[in-house]
């Protein structure tokens, strides 16, 4: 599930792809903190017509009106009857969970997802941190297509709608416990993962080490840039290089990871990535990375 639309509050509310925070796979969730309970509980309708000028999978739908975010939200919906990958089940919290094991949906902290709203054919349920909803699922008692674990009358639980917040905006730690790697700019102030993000592969994906850093969205021609790159010749234009004289014509992002700077070439095929001085070149990716 991708972008969606602007919240209310102001919030930016793009439609975005469900952020893959390491090279691939769903990471097994981290303890959730203690949720601090939002004042204003959302009281708006949990369906609302699709967007028409978003694909569905990327309109987070009804639940793109509950949460509370800064950053660009992610999210999407799905229609009924439901006819996705992965079974339904027969209670809302088990669709939740089943939703989730399957990848339909991009939330963190699993365990303090909460149900705040019932209603005869849907539920909502939401994680919320110091004061804001930054997750929202609304599962669906409706409708589903034959053969996808419904009982005779075809109806079941599933998820209809998400949407979330960008991981930057959770707690301190999280992206990280994810295997994201969360850049600042030179002021220390998180920049959106939908702008630029990195990740280290555990070996579940690519090859065990493998660190890729992302810059921009799918939307906007996301570019990728490679480390390590002996694993994977084909894709890159040329290897990767770990102590380099950084080029006089080298322009600096902005964008800093710690100790980490990152500079492109102007035509941005290679990204250097360290000093003021020695860096590591980064080749572009020109062939997408797959799974082995």
């Amino acid at each position: 599930m991708g972008r969606g639309r602007r919240t209310s509050a102001g919030a930016v509310v793009l439609a975005g792809l469900a952020l893959v925070l390491t090279a691939c796979g769903t990471p097994a969730s981290p303890a959730a903190p203690t949720a601090t309970p939002t004042s204003r509980p959302y009281a708006g309708p949990l369906w609302v017509a699709p967007d028409p000028a978003l694909h569905l999978e990327d309109d987070p739908g009804a639940a793109g009106r509950v949460v509370t975010c800064d950053q660009p939200v992610l999210g999407g919906s799905v229609a009924e009857p439901f006819s996705i990958g992965g079974e339904v089940r027969e209670s809302p919290d088990a669709a939740l969970r089943e939703a989730r094991d399957e990848g339909q949906w991009s939330g963190y902290d699993d365990d303090g997802m909460r149900e705040v709203r019932r209603e005869p054919d849907r539920a909502l349920y939401t994680y919320e941190s110091g004061g804001r909803v930054l997750q929202a699922v609304v599962v669906r008692h409706g409708r589903v297509l034959p053969g996808r674990g419904a009982g005779a009358d075809g109806i079941a639980w599933w998820v209809e709608s998400s949407a979330r917040c960008d991981v930057v905006e959770y707690r301190d730690g999280l992206a990280e416990s994810y295997g994201s790697e969360v850049w600042t700019d030179a002021a220390g102030h998180r920049i959106s993962s939908q702008v630029v993000t990195s990740s280290t592969s555990d070996g579940d994906c690519l090859a065990d080490g493998t660190r890729v850093l992302y810059l921009g969205n799918g939307d906007e021609g996301r570019r990728a840039y490679l480390r390590n790159t002996a694993d994977y010749p084909k894709n890159v234009g040329e290897p990767f290089q770990a102590d380099v004289p950084l080029p006089a014509d080298a322009v600096d992002s902005g964008y800093r990871h710690g100790e980490e700077r990152l500079w492109f070439a102007p035509d941005r095929r290679r990204a250097y990535v360290g000093g003021p001085d020695r860096v590591e070149l980064w080749p572009l990716e020109t062939e997408v990375l797959g799974c082995a």
